[in-house]
């Protein structure tokens, strides 16, 4: 048999509030029960919303379930999202190398299946990562369409992150990547990105240094932290290092990477034309590799208000 590697990360879902008189915005936890018990009872095809290029996202599967884990009863929701695309059709080849292009009728659009595992009691979601599938921030844009309110997803990260740059810290360079439709708490991110976003670009890179100066100058230790705390956890970042000197005698300048915690599950599937690699299995491998990990993964979840 052949395998492929099926990756799932997990998500906080924070609701973003805007904060009029101190011109910040802070995220708290959001509980998606009512809006899902709604969207149940609606058409399949009014749960959808257009994203890009004429594609679009649909949920086109709810179901609440229960698993009983010793003496714990827990109660989550599967979720099943397609990305509707109309360009790019696939080709079939057979075994002589002939190729023909795959007809659709009138009524009829390419779909790629994207497993949600939603915990309404630890406010944490698990998705089924994949290229052509649905993302993270299409999940929440999705909610936030369906809910009124402004839904980010954060990476669960090691809490340990931040505890790194300890008073006398020399902070050298910082550098990260974004989505330009990043929500950041940090205006100076949100800036740029407002920028990139003028100019069509979809993501930038931003990279923040001191250059040729004395061996004992620093960066601001205190907006550096400042500035990580915005993104770290921001599923629109998508690389955030930090060179830095920390204390100690015999320390140097090291790179730290601080989305190699990222938490999340890399599961082999084999499959054969007679055992392929179906829903029903990858949501299986969801279930048990969430609930094998539920304890450890809750020593990864990192509460906005206890950051």
């Amino acid at each position: 048999m052949k395998k492929k590697t099926i990756r799932f990360e997990y998500f906080l879902l924070n609701e973003m509030l805007y904060d009029s008189v101190n011109n910040n915005v802070t995220p708290v936890a959001v509980n998606l029960d009512e809006v899902l018990t709604e969207l149940q009872q609606m058409p399949i095809m009014t749960r959808k919303i257009d994203i890009i290029n004429g594609e679009a996202i649909i949920l086109v599967s709810i179901s609440y379930k229960n698993r009983q884990r010793g003496q714990s009863r827990y109660n989550y929701w599967h979720l099943q999202f397609v990305r509707v695309r109309e360009t790019m059709l696939p080709s079939i080849i057979d075994e002589n190398g002939i190729c023909r292009e795959v007809v659709l009728r009138n009524n009829e659009n390419l779909a790629e299946f994207t497993n949600v595992l939603y915990d309404n009691n630890n406010n944490v979601m698990l998705i089924q990562r994949s290229l052509e599938g649905v993302s993270p921030r299409y999940v929440s844009d999705f909610f936030s369409e369906f809910s009124n309110n402004q839904i980010q997803p954060i990476v669960i990260l090691a809490p340990s992150d931040l505890q790194l740059f300890v008073n006398g810290s020399l902070i050298k360079r910082v550098s990260f990547s974004a989505a330009s439709c990043i929500n950041s708490t940090n205006p100076s991110v949100s800036q740029v990105a407002e920028a990139s976003r003028g100019m069509g670009a979809n993501y930038f890179d931003a990279t923040l240094r001191l250059g040729m100066t004395a061996r004992d100058s620093s960066m601001n230790l205190e907006s550096v932290r400042g500035l990580l705390r915005s993104l770290l956890g921001n599923a629109d970042v998508k690389k955030l290092n930090v060179s830095a000197k920390l204390p100690g005698e015999h320390s140097k300048v090291e790179s730290y990477d601080l989305f190699e915690q990222r938490h999340d599950e890399k599961v082999p599937f084999s499959f054969s034309r007679e055992h392929p690699i179906t829903n029903n299995r990858i949501f299986m491998e969801m279930e048990n590799k969430y609930f094998d990990s539920l304890g450890s993964t809750n020593l990864y979840i990192r509460r906005p208000e206890n950051e």
